[in-house]
């Protein structure tokens, strides 16, 4: 036996629901590229194990020379942009 049934209805209901629970592509980006705090974590963890070197075994001549690393790669950049 078969049953005929007009679906045109639920495709209508099941499109409307994908596009309400769906994230739009630019929102798939990473939220935090832009975010200057978690571009400075980043780039230290990246530092420190190009380096072979533990943050809290860090000492002042390589601080000198970390700090020197971030203002050089504009890591600051963001934070200064949003002060003003």
């Amino acid at each position: 036996m078969y049953i005929n049934i007009d679906v045109t209805h639920f495709e209508s209901a099941r499109a409307i629901l994908s596009n309400l629970t769906s994230i739009p592509e630019e929102k798939l980006d990473n939220p935090l590229a832009n975010d200057w705090l978690e571009r400075l974590h980043l780039y230290v963890a990246n530092w420190t194990e190009k380096h072979g070197i533990q943050l809290k075994d860090i000492q002042p001549d390589m601080r000198k020379k970390l700090v020197t690393n971030l203002y050089e790669n504009d890591v600051f950049k963001e934070k200064t942009l949003l002060s003003q």
